[in-house]
């Protein structure tokens, strides 16, 4: 079990492009030992992000930006490891 906080979040035009939140997680893994210098790994993790809103405006003629978003990640990795 993991979780995190963002860094400092962004002001001016990038922030309405990259929507930060706060954020936990989780992780499991395997290793089966397929010979006694050979090892198969699988590994699964999520993130939960929390939702937010965007209502900003960065110039009075470019418009307003409004929307809301809900975030999630899910990471899957494979490997072998070999040992001499």
């Amino acid at each position: 079990m993991g979780s995190g906080r963002p860094p400092k979040r962004a002001s001016g035009p990038s922030a309405r492009r990259i929507p930060d939140s706060d954020r936990y997680g989780f992780g499991i893994g395997y290793t089966y030992a397929v010979f006694k210098n050979i090892g198969l790994q699988a590994a699964y993790s999520h993130t939960f992000f929390a939702s937010g809103t965007i209502n900003q405006t960065t110039s009075p003629t470019s418009g307003t930006l409004r929307g809301s978003y809900n975030v999630s990640l899910n990471s899957v990795s494979l490997g072998a490891r070999v040992r001499f």
